[in-house]
């Protein structure tokens, strides 16, 4: 590459066989050389020529990251115009302020958001990189498709004006952090020197291939992401899209050298990769997880990079040649740093900001100040305003990088610089070294009144070091400290075990702030918090959006999570990716009509926020099996946590064959086709002694229950004397299955069977024996997909008789519950097929949420009523309930009886 002055020079000298560009399709890679590429931006320059883009004139680039997002980033630089870079989930308010503010004439957008521009855009002409011609598009006013503008160019032998060092090249929106996005202008001479001075550094050369797994909207990746492979002829990776198993695929298939990222990315890939190592179990995930920490301990302690050896089969599945990992665009946390390292990466560190093109300082592989973003890089003045409150002071710069002023708002401009000296906002501090350390920004320190200053970003690094505590964004109200916690739910279940379902989130997470607050002087420790269930705002590129959280802070408090489903075109660009898989969208566009009146986000917690658990995933899976093809395993299932999971589940999952489908489509023809042979052996009658056992057990568990509590049974008349039926009780509490069981006779149990909670009633061999006993069927209560319904099928099938718990869940209040659809679906659907009506026997239990609430060990001696309803043919409740469908049909009038039940006089008590 020659020397340049502008990035016009810059593009004009792109030339070679070598890979430019490696993107990874669903199922293939695609690659353009930097003949290609040079060719294609040229042709598309003088394409953009002939529409009248002129010199200096912006135009907007407002789509996905893919191959034509480059060459129509090099285009627009090849014909002298301004780059515009969009932030591809700019909507509303803030896409029609970057339109009105840049003055862009022409947009280069794809089909996604493309109804955006025009509802903000009306007078700018589009230009369309997803189309090769009108004849793709079922729209009446595509946009101009963007191989048009190729037979439009001129020939090759008529120049393009040039562009000057002075012109603008590109004009980036930062994030909003704290508002509406202001444009930063570079020019040419700021980006051209910035790119000089990396390539100086040698961080990439030609013989490395990048990964790019950030929006190009952004300086950070456009720059070092992008325009530098660029210009040392180094291969960039795009992944094909920005999840993490996507992204896992392109270090490995993309054979990369380096990745550019930023903190919250390396988190989440460190995180999903030591997750790998503990899925794996004994002895090979123990194994690489000890080499993971004592590589790290050895780097750390000694300098000796060892990652490499003692994790080979780790790198083997994520990507050998990787090597470095570039971060940027926030501070990288030392710890973190300090295990990529031990990974077997080298970690290089960037400081800057969009106003200086960006990088300011860099940390070097070798430099082990983690804490620190290292020194200065060439060319660039650096200083520490000491008058400035906080840690250090704020942090100065001067240097050809340094853009000359924000775009429209001159105000803003002459209070960012002192003495030609721009003010970065950071507050800093350097060592004996001349490493710099940054304290945070100026604009986001809270003094309290006592005169103590408190840079939220370290402090709610501390508090999300619990893992109970997934994000945390912290801001002062009233004088005080509080904070928005979104939990960890996974680490918060397990924390909290013991406390009731209306409480344990809250609980584990009050002892999870007490916890970090220890060893805290009093003024940083939370005066109050509100706990949210929605990720924090976030920037792009993670920072946290503080100008919101008071916003979040008072919804949380009132725990606003209703409301209309967010629409697709608000989501990240890695959410509308996901969504472009049809079984993906078909399960979220099923999710929004089951829940309409709940804010629906990707981020919803399954059972939290939707209320997604026990007897409801029967439902909820079969019907993500009609709409999308797609059925998945109660082990999947069992993984799933929000709707992100279960969207990525079902991306992922293959679509069944037509044998398949018809196979899953018959389960209730044959339901025991869908259980194992483990589980079918739970179907086989006891043998003649655990069948005396079972007759003493339950004589002994009688006695019990009429001596330990003042037991009523009423309407034991009601239960058939033969089968099949189904006894269907309200559920309160742990007792319930052993009271229904101590209120019927031996009779009634011979040939009776329970769904029981596989971790309640199989949790190890004692109560597993006693469950076998019982007869008792074992389900995962709170993923079963279909092993349920399975069992319920072929139990009934069988001739024999089905208690089944229709709430799916212990009650929290004691008032019964919405049934879940299951008991409707079997009942509906075995009717038609059964020679003989099975009979639902409705049960109404009083009193046992007081004799054993939840995180209660030991029973106490309340009162306790069971009531036996008479019983209802399926054909009965159908024609009694409400619904569409005649299972939901069933299961209403199946509420029905049991809300009535709860209510009329119960009758004499049995005598026992």
């Amino acid at each position: 590459m020659q020397p340049f002055r502008t990035l016009q020079e810059l593009v004009g000298g792109l030339e070679g066989d070598a890979p430019a560009l490696v993107k990874l399709e669903e199922e293939t890679i695609s690659r353009l050389s930097y003949d290609d590429l040079a060719a294609q931006a040229e042709q598309f320059a003088r394409g953009l020529r002939a529409r009248g883009v002129g010199v200096g004139d912006p135009v907007a680039i407002f789509a996905a990251n893919r191959p034509a997002w480059f060459i129509s980033m090099l285009a627009v630089l090849r014909a002298g115009a301004t780059v515009v870079p969009f932030d591809a989930q700019l909507s509303g308010d803030e896409l029609a302020h970057v339109i009105e503010d840049s003055g862009v004439g022409w947009a280069i957008c794809d089909a996604e958001r493309l109804d955006k521009l025009r509802a903000h855009g009306a007078d700018v002409e589009v230009i369309r990189i997803d189309l090769e011609s009108t004849d793709e598009s079922d729209d009446p006013e595509p946009g101009t498709p963007w191989l048009e503008l190729f037979q439009d160019a001129s020939p090759d032998g008529d120049d393009l004006p040039e562009a000057t060092p002075e012109n603008i090249a590109a004009i980036f929106y930062t994030s909003g952090t704290t508002g509406m996005p202001k444009g930063v202008p570079l020019s040419h001479h700021n980006l051209s020197a910035q790119l000089r001075m990396l390539i100086d550094t040698e961080l990439v050369t030609n013989d490395d291939r990048l990964v790019l797994p950030l929006p190009l909207h952004h300086v950070y990746p456009f720059v070092v992401g992008t325009l530098l492979p660029f210009s040392v002829g180094a291969a960039v990776i795009v992944p094909y899209s920005l999840t993490g198993p996507e992204l896992l695929r392109a270090l490995r298939e993309g054979e990369a050298t380096i990745m550019v990222g930023v903190p919250r990315l390396y988190e989440a890939l460190y995180n999903g990769l030591t997750q790998q190592l503990a899925s794996q179990g004994f002895p090979v995930g123990t194994l690489l997880q000890g080499a993971l920490a004592l590589s790290t301990f050895i780097r750390r302690r000694f300098g000796p990079r060892l990652g490499k050896r003692l994790l080979a089969p780790l790198h083997q599945k994520i990507g050998p040649q990787m090597n470095l990992a570039a971060s940027g665009g926030s501070q990288l946390d030392a710890e973190l740093a300090w295990k990529l390292e031990g990974l077997g990466w080298r970690v290089a560190i960037g400081y800057g900001l969009s106003e200086t093109s960006p990088i300011l300082t860099i940390k070097w592989p070798d430099n082990p100040k983690f804490g620190s973003v290292g020194k200065p890089v060439k060319n660039i003045e650096v200083k520490i305003d000491e008058s400035i409150s906080g840690r250090g002071g704020e942090v100065l710069v001067k240097g050809p990088h340094v853009f000359s002023g924000y775009h429209n708002l001159p105000e803003q401009t002459d209070s960012s610089f002192s003495d030609g000296w721009f003010r970065t906002g950071d507050l800093g501090s350097f060592d004996a070294d001349g490493d710099l350390t940054l304290h945070g920004r100026a604009s986001t320190l809270i003094v309290l009144p006592g005169g103590e200053n408190v840079q939220p970003d370290r402090l709610e690094a501390r508090y999300a070091e619990h893992p109970v505590i997934g994000e945390i964004g912290i801001l002062e109200r009233n004088d005080r400290l509080v904070a928005v916690i979104v939990p960890d739910v996974q680490e918060a279940r397990e924390s909290a075990t013991h406390i009731s379902t209306t409480r344990w989130l809250k609980q584990a997470i009050h002892e999870a702030v007490q916890e970090q607050a220890k060893g805290l002087p009093s003024y940083q420790r939370l005066s109050d918090y509100a706990i949210s269930r929605q990720s924090l705002p976030r920037t792009r590129l993670g920072k946290i959006r503080r100008h919101l959280l008071e916003e979040r802070y008072d919804e949380a408090g009132q725990d606003k999570e209703r409301g209309e489903p967010v629409p697709i075109g608000e989501m990240s660009s890695e959410d509308q990716q996901l969504l472009r898989d049809d079984a993906a969208k078909a399960t979220w566009e099923l999710l929004a009509k089951r829940y309409p009146d709940i804010r629906l986000t990707p981020d919803s917690h399954l059972q939290l926020d939707l209320g997604v658990d026990s007897l409801e995933w029967v439902d909820l899976t079969l019907s993500i099996l009609q709409r999308s093809g797609v059925e998945l395993s109660e082990e999947e299932v069992g993984r799933l946590e929000t709707v992100r999971d279960l969207l990525e589940a079902v991306a992922e999952a293959e679509e069944e064959t037509p044998q398949q489908r018809e196979a899953r489509r018959a389960l209730l023809d044959d339901p025991e086709a869908a259980l194992s042979e483990e589980k079918k052996r739970w179907l086989e009658p006891l043998t003649p002694t655990k069948r005396l056992i079972s007759r003493v057990v339950h004589t002994l568990l009688r006695r019990l229950v009429r001596g330990y509590f003042r037991f009523e049974v009423r309407g034991l008349d009601n239960v058939p004397s033969e089968g099949p039926f189904v006894v269907t009780p309200n559920h309160l509490s742990y007792l319930d299955g052993p009271l229904v069981s101590a209120a019927l006779e031996y009779r009634h149990l011979r040939n009776l069977y329970w769904a029981a909670s596989e971790d309640a009633a199989f949790g190890d061999p004692v109560r597993s024996y006693f469950s076998r006993l019982a007869q008792a069927l074992p389900v995962n209560t709170d993923r079963a997909a279909f092993s349920s319904l399975a069992f319920g099928g072929s139990v009934l099938q069988r001739g024999h008789n089905l208690v089944w718990f229709p709430e799916g869940q212990r009650s929290p209040t004691g008032s019964l519950q919405p049934l879940k659809p299951g008991i409707g679906r079997l009942l509906d659907h075995l009717e038609k097929q059964h020679p003989k009506s099975i009979q639902v026997v409705p049960v109404h239990i009083e009193g046992s949420q007081w004799a054993m609430p939840p995180g209660t060990a030991i029973p106490r001696p309340t009162p306790i009523s069971i009531t036996f309803g008479k019983p209802q043919s399926a054909a009965s409740l159908r024609d009694e309930g409400e619904g569409d469908e005649g299972f939901e049909r069933i299961t209403d009038g199946l509420e029905k009886r049991l809300r009535d039940l709860a209510q009329r006089d119960p009758g004499p008590v049995y005598n026992r």
